[in-house]
C-alpha cells in the first residue's frame, strides 16, 4: 500500500465520519426541535409565548440549522468529488510509474 493509498481511505473514513455527523445533527437536533413545533402548532401551548415560539423557530432558528446542514452536506459532496480526482490522480501516477519501469527494464 503506497502512501498515497493510505491517505485516500484515511480521507474516505474521515469524510464518512463527518458526514455521519452531519446526519445525527438532522435527526438528533432538527427533526426533533421541528416535532416541537407541531406540538405547540396542534395547541399543546398557547398563547403569545406559543406564537413568538413558533415565529422564531419557524422564521429564524429552524432555517438557521437546515442552513447550517445544507452547507454541511455541500462541503461532504466537495470532498468526496475531491477523492474522485485523488484516485484518478493516483491510478494515473501508478499508470505513468509503470510505464517508465518497462522502459527503464527494456534500456538496461
Amino acid at each position: 500500500m503506497s502512501i498515497f493509498t493510505f491517505l485516500e481511505q484515511q480521507i474516505i473514513d474521515s469524510t464518512e465520519q463527518y458526514a455521519y455527523q452531519v446526519y445525527l445533527m438532522r435527526e438528533l437536533v432538527i427533526n426533533p426541535l421541528r416535532g416541537n413545533v407541531n406540538l405547540v402548532m396542534e395547541g399543546h401551548w398557547r398563547g403569545q409565548g406559543a406564537n413568538r415560539f413558533i415565529n422564531e423557530m419557524s422564521d429564524e432558528i429552524l432555517p438557521m440549522l437546515e442552513g447550517l446542514f445544507s452547507i454541511n452536506m455541500n462541503l461532504v459532496g466537495g470532498i468526496k468529488k475531491s477523492e474522485e480526482h485523488m484516485d484518478r490522480a493516483i491510478q494515473l501516477a501508478g499508470a505513468q510509474s509503470a510505464s517508465l519501469m518497462d522502459d527503464y527494464m527494456q534500456i538496461f
